[in-house]
């Protein structure tokens, strides 16, 4: 069939959306009545032959419509590109009678095609050059424009066909192959690699607002406007956190994909066949030079990127909640608040927070070790900090070609001295962090291997104050916990937080104050010798300081505030509220002192230029 420029005038992308959108819907349904089978299938409790066969009927019937989902969502994704290429030869038609009504107008006629010039009787030789000049280049515009939109006819045919259950290809596709799996599969990472870099600046600037939101409140009296305001706002940001954090562990990684499983097509659609956790799944869609969209089966999600950036997810929801999901659900709730919850499940419900059981790892999830509403966020800034490392390093090339026998993330209540620092998905250290036993540092980050490298003094200062009675207020509602594995390395030492990680895990997110000013007179005290970096202010709870319980039987000093001018030059002050560790909740205001690299900050220091003076 020939096409005229009058049927692009009357094509309708918005009718191509409608037919996307029915075809989500229909994928949608299809993936719950899979689930839905599957579960019949578990808790069928019949024997025998006709049991078996009742089975099987319904693991064939759940084959069915998972097949019937993902082809739905193929469809779709197809028909997304046709609404989009419509629109483009639309807008190029558009462009082409605008151009041919300016002077000198020419007239189009849309049916046959054919571009009639005006009257040129009188003209001078110059303007009818200009025009032949014109009718010249709208003639090609317009051969040019019909073949894009015999090509987007085609493509919308073959939609159609799909989205009737046909076989969407051309008879040329159908057996064909193409040459560069590999080259395909370089160009998949590095998408997907760019994607989480650009994810991680987003949550870093959501960070940032919470940060700030939350000083806002800090300087506006509980029940005032600006008090009320600021409380809105954070609230909101850590909703956009969680959501963001989601969005991140749903992006896939396919670093560890065979080229050989790896099927090319010559229009440019490739087809991966592998598995995940010894489950069979499919990859399929286009990618080239940055746009194009693909369908992940194992993730039931699809991934439309737009000139290297990724653009927009659409997952379908699961039939199928586990407890695992319940429970992860429910501390994102207990961390953000239920409607936010929501949002960052896309409206999916319990089983939408898969973006979070891919950042904290299968094994986490086995047994949900220690996550709960006051650490999931955390545990999960520390993995994508983690895993923004991984794809920022991959897209500067600094990564050797991946292994297929790379190991899964440890369990969180098994951690690896290695896994501390980069896969400890639990928060940050709260109080001042007192050296583990046997370290001058306080807080000195996990260390791979178990190696401390911060060697233990000689002796103990004769001059040393007692340790806090336990009679002490400080110790009320206090309950002393055995550290465990997931606190302790292999060699006995204690995993404190990296606090060089730009998340600061240390801290509840959105509650750091980079440049805190304390008061002259203020008084401040630690759990330890003065040779660490962190304090507190006079009266901060124990257990609010989230430290071991052998800090309790350390020295315990106290300190004013002599001159606040008196810190060293580069030197500052960061206040923040401690996030839970060692089993304790946290939660208490800690201050840290940051000293310029090559510096050891110390309270000790301190103490020598007059910032501090020594009470006990």
């Amino acid at each position: 069939m020939t096409l005229s420029m009058a049927d692009v005038d009357h094509w309708d992308p918005g009718q191509i959306d409608e037919v996307s959108d029915a075809l989500v819907d229909r994928a949608r349904h299809s993936g719950t009545a899979a689930d839905e089978l599957r579960g019949a299938q578990a808790i069928a409790e019949w024997d025998g032959e006709a049991g078996e066969a009742a089975k099987q009927a319904l693991e064939k019937s759940a084959v069915e419509h998972d097949s019937s989902a993902q082809n739905d969502v193929l469809a779709a994704m197809a028909a997304k590109k046709s609404s989009g290429d419509v629109r483009a030869v639309k807008s190029q038609q558009k462009s082409i009678l605008e151009d041919a009504a300016a002077t000198p107008a020419v007239a189009i006629n849309l049916e046959t095609n054919t571009i009639t010039p005006p009257d040129t009787t009188g003209w001078e030789g110059e303007d009818v050059q200009q025009l032949a000049d014109k009718m010249r280049d709208l003639e090609d515009r317009i051969v040019a424009l019909l073949a894009a939109a015999q090509e987007s006819d085609e493509n919308l045919s073959r939609v159609m066909t799909a989205a009737g259950g046909g076989d969407p290809q051309s008879p040329a596709e159908q057996g064909a192959r193409g040459a560069d799996p590999a080259g395909m599969l370089s160009e998949l990472q590095h998408a997907t690699d760019q994607a989480i870099v650009d994810q991680m600046a987003k949550i870093h600037g959501i960070q940032k607002q919470l940060d700030d939101a939350l000083k806002n409140m800090y300087v506006g009296r509980p029940g005032s406007s600006e008090f009320d305001t600021a409380n809105n706002t954070a609230r909101k940001l850590r909703g956009e956190l969680a959501t963001a954090l989601n969005d991140l562990g749903n992006i896939p990684d396919y670093s560890l994909v065979d080229p050989k499983s790896i099927t090319v097509f010559p229009d440019g659609h490739f087809q991966i066949n592998t598995t995940e956790n010894g489950v069979p799944y499919q990859v399929y869609g286009q990618l080239k030079n940055g746009t194009g969209e693909f369908f992940d089966q194992a993730k039931r999600t699809a991934y439309t990127f737009k000139g290297g950036t990724l653009d927009s997810t659409n997952t379908l929801a699961s039939g199928k909640v586990t407890p695992d999901d319940e429970l992860l659900f429910n501390a994102v709730t207990t961390a953000v608040g239920a409607p936010e919850a929501v949002l960052a499940a896309k409206g999916l419900g319990q089983a939408g927070i898969h973006g979070f059981k891919a950042l904290l790892g299968r094994e986490a999830f086995e047994s949900f070790a220690g996550v709960t509403g006051e650490n999931v966020i955390p545990k999960a800034l520390v993995a994508a900090e983690a895993r923004a490392d991984d794809a920022a390093a991959n897209l500067a090339g600094h990564h050797p070609p991946p292994t297929l026998d790379r190991p899964s993330p440890p369990p969180v209540d098994n951690l690896t001295p290695a896994a501390a620092v980069r896969e400890q998905p639990l928060p940050g250290p709260a109080g001042e962090h007192p050296t583990p036993a046997g370290s001058v540092g306080e807080h000195p980050a996990p260390v791979a291997g178990g190696v401390d490298h911060h060697p233990s003094p000689i002796g103990a200062s004769p001059d040393a104050p007692a340790p806090l009675s336990r009679d002490s207020p400080l110790f009320d509602d206090y309950h002393p916990a055995d550290p465990g594995p997931g606190f302790t390395n292999a060699d006995g030492g204690l995993i404190y937080p990296d606090d060089s990680l730009p998340s600061k895990p240390y801290a509840i997110p959105g509650t750091v104050i980079d440049n805190a000013e304390i008061p002259q007179g203020t008084v401040v005290d630690r759990f330890g010798y003065p040779g660490g970096s962190w304090m507190s202010p006079d009266g901060v709870p124990f257990a609010e300081r989230a430290l071991p319980p052998g800090s309790a039987e350390k020295p315990y000093y106290q300190y004013v505030v002599d001159d606040p001018t008196a810190l060293p030059p580069g030197w500052h002050i960061e206040q923040s509220q401690a996030a839970p560790w060692f089993h304790q909740p946290g939660g208490g205001t800690q201050y840290r002192i940051v000293a310029p690299e090559g510096d050891e900050a110390s309270v000790e220091t301190l103490v020598d230029w007059g910032f501090l003076k020594e009470m006990r």
